[in-house]
């Protein structure tokens, strides 16, 4: 059933992925999963998926992904790295394509976060944008960004001063 992938896996994997000298053998994938439109649902028929999610345990203990379109063409949709099994951690180089098969984006994330620059391409190749990404999430940034503040509590030790009117 897999060897019908072999074409799409020297095409996916021989330059987006340097890390792969050779197309690895189709026996080394952890699995093969379908996809629906969204690229992110799994779909219980591979046959009848509109994407193919390939991924291959790395020596590294990473897992290479590849995600080609479930057609005759096998376009590449997506090369990456991720740092767990369950695909949730994204780690390293990231390029996404375009349907006709041209690099929509490329960029870098390190433990599933953003860094560096990312840049853009139209469906033509004409570099569209670029964005830079300081690689921090969640309270790191907020923390960075000046967003974030400590509000002050009652040192529980401290004994108040009681004031005693009479009149």
């Amino acid at each position: 059933m897999r060897s019908h992938l072999l074409p799409a896996l020297a095409i996916a994997f021989a330059l987006p992925l340097q890390a792969l000298a050779t197309t690895p053998p189709v026996d080394r994938y952890t699995r093969v999963e379908g996809l629906m439109a969204d690229m992110e649902q799994v779909t219980p028929n591979t046959a009848e998926s509109a994407y193919l999610r390939l991924v291959l345990a790395g020596e590294d203990g990473t897992y290479h992904v590849c995600i080609v379109a479930n057609d005759p063409m096998k376009v590449v949709r997506m090369t990456g790295r991720y740092l767990d099994s369950a695909l949730t951690v994204a780690h390293g180089e990231f390029s996404y394509f375009h349907a006709n098969g041209r690099k929509e984006s490329t960029g870098v994330f390190v433990n599933g976060v953003k860094s560096g620059q990312w840049v853009r391409w139209s469906t033509t190749g004409e570099q569209l944008a670029t964005k830079e990404y300081i690689g921090l999430a969640g309270d790191a940034l907020n923390d960075h960004l000046g967003l974030s503040t400590t509000a002050p509590t009652l040192n529980p030790k401290r004994e108040r001063d009681v004031i005693v009117m009479s009149f």
